[in-house]
């Protein structure tokens, strides 16, 4: 119990140092948490002099509460490890920086908004269906790209709310191997790169795999149905004045399994620069 011994009587000195590097810690934690989420619920007067003073404070506002909701919107893992850092190191300096419970009421609060973010934010930002364009009806869908967990799921929504998809992951099919595999590739910000293998009889979920198989080919062609996002890290730069401009924000690739019996889709959300990837299996009437 020596470590957690208040210290504000024998250094008050060092208890007010560390007081304050508790609260400097608990802003950008709460910001990062719930900032963005405050800034779009909370339904800001935009005419007279108030509205003038929120057009030119709301934007630097608005930098200052996305910049540490990047860091913790950026996926469950994340989020996970910066909560559980944010939180051991707060409880430690609640815990040694005061006396008394009335200073410690005082910063219970901002304590119990930390520690029950996990389930805060499943509740703030509810998920979506996945959204899925240009599909034919009649068919199982298998939802490849969807993230585990209610807690992935919500800050998936974050992501879409706070506007933050362009560090997201795309997508690109490799294609079906004959024995009925799918292999696909994510990429993501700063030239990440993963390769993933899909096998419809061992369940809904695809795993990592280190390369494709010696002398891959697939079964079936790739097929590129629609332009990417004009923003796409993987979409290809046409000579200026040449090539298609529009774009069909729907099923960006196709491939189909050697049986014809499934079809594995890059689709591309109708709004924003997201992907994902799914495979559609036939059902037989």
């Amino acid at each position: 119990m020596h470590y957690f011994k208040p210290i504000e009587e024998d250094d008050p000195g060092l208890a007010a140092v560390l007081r304050g590097i508790m609260w400097l810690l608990f802003v950008p934690l709460l910001l990062g948490i719930y900032g963005g989420w405050l800034f779009q619920a909370i339904e800001l007067p935009m005419t007279g002099i108030g509205g003038r003073i929120i057009t030119l404070v709301a934007p630097s506002v608005y930098f200052l509460v996305l910049a540490p909701t990047l860091l913790f919107y950026t996926g469950p893992i994340s989020f996970l490890v910066i909560w559980c850092a944010g939180l051991v190191i707060c409880t430690w300096l609640w815990l040694i920086s005061q006396s008394g419970w009335k200073v410690r009421a005082i910063s219970l609060l901002p304590l119990a908004l930390l520690l029950m973010a996990p389930i805060a934010v499943t509740g703030m930002y509810e998920p979506a269906p996945l959204s899925t364009p240009g599909l034919r009806s009649g068919g199982e869908v298998a939802w490849l790209t969807r993230p585990r967990g209610s807690l992935g799921l919500a800050i998936r929504r974050a992501r879409f709310e706070l506007g933050t998809y362009q560090y997201d992951d795309e997508f690109k099919l490799h294609g079906w191997s004959d024995d009925g595999r799918l292999y696909y590739s994510s990429f993501g910000p700063f030239g990440r790169r993963t390769l993933w293998v899909y096998d419809p009889a061992a369940g809904e979920r695809a795993w990592r795999t280190g390369s494709l198989p010696e002398g891959f080919q697939p079964a079936t062609e790739v097929s590129q149905l629609n332009l990417r996002h004009p923003s796409s890290r993987l979409r290809q730069r046409q000579p200026v004045g040449r090539g298609e401009t529009s774009w069909n924000p729907r099923v960006i690739e196709e491939s189909v399994s050697a049986d014809g019996a499934m079809r594995a889709l890059v689709i591309n959300d109708a709004s924003v620069l997201h992907y994902e990837v799914v495979v559609v299996r036939r059902i037989d009437p």
